[in-house]
């Protein structure tokens, strides 16, 4: 839940994620945040905390941000950060013998972009 200032009740978004079956224990609040610049530590919170199968509740889109490129990339996903490590040891895996596809899919990437990252590995 988000509310642009102290003085704002959540009460709404409350009964409304509520209704949509999200747990009491599950809500979070970020109170007094309205600019787009500012961070929202309880909505980052809530978003690292989403496991595979998990599907954050948006009542308003509104609360989820205002400006059309943020929701978008909100929507599209937050991107894995893939490290130079998982990297190497899917190399490792692919010289094994294991489909290129399939070791990048595992990863959440497309072939192309896994090859990508391969090569610009230093050697």
């Amino acid at each position: 839940m988000r509310v642009s200032t102290e003085a704002q009740s959540t009460d709404r978004h409350q009964e409304d994620l509520l209704d949509a079956g999200v747990r009491r224990d599950d809500l979070d609040t970020d109170h007094g945040v309205s600019r787009a610049w500012v961070s929202r530590p309880q909505f980052d919170r809530g978003l690292d905390a989403l496991i595979e199968g998990d599907t954050p509740i948006v009542t308003n889109l509104d609360r989820l941000g205002r400006f059309a490129q943020r929701m978008l990339t909100f929507v599209g996903g937050r991107p894995r950060r893939i490290t130079a490590s998982q990297i190497r040891n899917a190399i490792r895996l692919v010289g094994g013998g294991e489909p290129a596809a399939q070791v990048a899919g595992d990863l959440g990437m497309s072939r192309a972009t896994f090859h990508t990252r391969s090569g610009a590995l230093p050697s």
